[in-house]
């Protein structure tokens, strides 16, 4: 058994949710930019690993940003 973990965006108008987090990746602890435009989440690169990677706000051009895991972006 596979137990997958991602992230999504929730419309509440049309109330409809959209999966952003790239579907061949564990992807944990999403967290929006402060401009709106990239997410950053916590992705399992292996079972003992951990890295903060990059995603934009439509799903697109997932990037590793830096090792470690529960990056804060602040206020």
């Amino acid at each position: 058994m596979s137990l997958a973990a991602g992230f999504f965006l929730y419309e509440l108008r049309s109330k409809r949710r959209v999966v952003l987090s790239p579907a061949d990746q564990w992807a944990r602890h999403a967290e929006w930019s402060r401009d709106g435009v990239q997410i950053f989440y916590t992705r399992r690169v292996s079972s003992a690993s951990l890295s903060t990677y990059r995603i934009l706000w439509d799903g697109s051009n997932a990037k590793r940003y830096v090792d470690g895991s529960d990056f804060v972006v602040g206020k």
